[in-house]
């Protein structure tokens, strides 16, 4: 079996951008987008990989998130491509002594911009999980309503007291809205979880403002790959065009080899 080649990697000189620069906005409005996009996709799916087998609910729902994670990463490293990129561009132009804009400069790759931006796209999320955890508290018992049949023993003296307790109704307050949002936007953790176990539960409310880190880190991880993309399409390209001569090389020797006629 013929072993694989190693990928060639050819890094070239860029221009260092800043961390914070005219698409930062953008592109946190665009993860921000994908993340409310997500959520709705957890309501349609995640919703759907509840179930009692616990090992095969793990199992797909762990794949859930890894296939979002990934989504984010992704999306990191076509940025980071892209701002190497613009980087190279911007060094070429300095390097042969022309004006280059200061907004194109800034647009050029940096190390921290992937985390200044995800930073930026997880805030308003973040806050709402922070509200969240620092309020959250166990889950308890929610009254049903009551039979209709139920209803003759009410004017009963011993238990219609007792009966009309389980017809009173909560209202509604903030940490039970933040509750449905926080829990909407993290639910593949609540199925791995597990609904039927309070304390768990309990736990992954107050963690729920790092797991809404995850992705925005998965995003700046991506970011990072940038450099190590574009080396590789330059390593590609050198090596096209070393093949290319070899080739070229081979064809002359065989021209200059080959017998020569007499007419």
């Amino acid at each position: 079996m013929q072993a694989k080649k190693k990928q060639t990697l050819v890094y070239k000189p860029y221009q260092t951008g800043k961390a914070f620069d005219g698409n930062t906005l953008k592109r946190a409005l665009r993860l921000l987008a994908m993340t409310l996009a997500v959520s709705l996709m957890y309501l349609l799916i995640a919703t759907a990989l509840s179930f009692d087998m616990a090992v095969l609910r793990i199992l797909l729902n762990a794949l859930l998130v890894a296939g979002v994670l990934s989504l984010y990463f992704f999306s990191g490293t076509r940025d980071g491509f892209d701002d190497v990129y613009a980087g190279e561009i911007a060094y070429q132009h300095i390097e042969h002594g022309d004006n280059e804009p200061q907004r194109n400069r800034d647009r050029c790759f940096n190390k921290a911009k992937g985390f200044v931006t995800g930073a930026v796209a997880c805030a308003i999320p973040f806050l709402i999980a922070f509200l969240f955890a620092v309020t959250a508290k166990k889950s308890e018992y929610i009254l049903q309503a009551l039979p209709s049949w139920t209803s003759p023993y009410l004017s009963e003296e011993g238990i219609g007291a007792a009966l009309a307790y389980y017809g009173e109704t909560l209202p509604v307050t903030v940490w039970d809205i933040l509750r449905v949002v926080v829990r909407i936007m993290i639910l593949p953790f609540v199925n791995i979880v597990g609904t039927g176990n309070a304390g768990r539960l309990l736990i992954l409310d107050r963690l729920s403002p790092l797991i809404m880190l995850l992705p925005m880190f998965a995003y700046a991880t991506g970011y990072l790959q940038g450099p190590k993309q574009r080396a590789m399409i330059h390593g590609n390209i050198a090596r096209s065009n070393k093949r290319r001569a070899r080739t070229n090389k081979k064809s002359v020797v065989r021209k200059h080899n080959e017998p020569k006629q007499l007419v």
